[in-house]
């Protein structure tokens, strides 16, 4: 590529010959690369409160616990439904032994005990699909809002 520029007090122009460098393989700086084949999307991401975990929401009905800074699947949370167009969202609760996560099926609050990978509870109460959960730091108390227009705050423990 070359790049003509015509400076204000010159009619005479000066050439610049530039050359882009190639563009880096898109595997290059990805953890664990590009190798297999992969049939889902991730659309939201979390860190555990530790930061040692990654919990991925995917739109195939399955949340994926990662060791951080690796590729390796530390556990694979099933038992909710969202697809290609629904809103996965997860998030982690203050002790990082639960994962918060929402499901279309009933528009639930799916809670995963992570040691086991099962839902230990699911929490109805919105008429429509969550799509936003966010779980307190300092306390058991996690809030969701709901495309059915409504902020719903819960308490968590026991």
């Amino acid at each position: 590529m070359s790049v003509s520029l015509f400076p204000s007090f010159s009619s005479h122009p000066y050439s610049y010959s530039y050359s882009p460098p190639p563009p880096p393989s898109p595997a290059a700086n990805a953890i664990g690369g590009f190798e297999d084949h992969v049939s889902f999307a991730i659309l939201c991401l979390a860190p555990s409160p530790d930061g040692r975990y990654l919990a991925a929401a995917t739109d195939a009905s399955r949340n994926i616990v990662f060791e951080a800074g690796t590729s390796r699947q530390v556990r694979n949370l099933y038992g909710h439904q969202n697809d290609a167009y629904s809103h996965p969202r997860i998030a982690w609760t203050r002790s990082g032994q639960y994962l918060l996560g929402n499901s279309q099926d009933g528009h639930a609050l799916c809670v995963w005990d992570v040691a086991s990978g099962t839902i230990v509870e699911r929490l109805d109460g919105h008429g429509g699909q969550i799509r936003e959960i966010c779980s307190s730091p300092a306390s058991d108390t996690v809030v969701t809002a709901s495309f059915d227009k409504t902020v719903k705050v819960w308490l968590l423990g026991g």
